[in-house]
């Protein structure tokens, strides 16, 4: 699943108008999906996840 939505700075015909990015990371703009935090706040509390990518091990928390 998918809780950012990013846009990259040399395509900005793509970038949300009525608000500002939650944060950049190199040249891209990153907002935070709607209810993300809350969402994820809800599986902390109820489920053990991990989290990995294809390139490292998956980490546990």
């Amino acid at each position: 699943m998918v809780y950012l939505y990013r846009v990259h700075m040399q395509n900005l015909r793509r970038k949300p108008e009525n608000r500002s990015p939650d944060a950049t990371c190199g040249p891209n703009l990153v907002y935070k999906r709607p209810f993300a935090g809350e969402f994820m706040k809800f599986c902390l509390e109820r489920f053990k996840l991990g989290f990995g990518h294809l390139l490292t091990r998956v980490m546990s928390i």
